[in-house]
């Protein structure tokens, strides 16, 4: 199982990049990266695999009124590539799972 993320920043109309990005299993941090200049990271779990069960990727905006941007997401099936990325501006955000 991997965990895959893609930051666009949609007021400036580029990648988000630099944008720190946690994912965690309950309040346990497995893993702390920094999107690349694309704003994406390739693997949240740096090689680690997930076991089934619920997550927490929380995205370390710091832009305008959004400071941190949390979302939980399930792990049916460990064998399963999960993209989620998030669409951010100073006024909006949107995750959404990806392929």
């Amino acid at each position: 199982m991997s965990v895959s993320t893609h930051i666009l920043d949609t007021e400036l109309g580029e990648p988000g990049a630099g944008i720190k990005v946690g994912l965690f299993r309950g309040k346990a941090l497995i893993s702390l990266q920094e999107t690349d200049e694309d704003g994406r990271i390739q693997d949240l779990c740096e090689g680690s695999l997930l076991d089934p069960g619920e997550y927490r990727l929380v995205f370390y905006a710091d832009r305008g009124f959004f400071d941190k941007v949390e979302v939980t997401i399930a792990v049916p099936d460990p064998d399963e590539h999960l993209h989620v990325p998030l669409l951010l501006s100073s006024y909006s955000c949107v995750i959404y799972r990806g392929s």
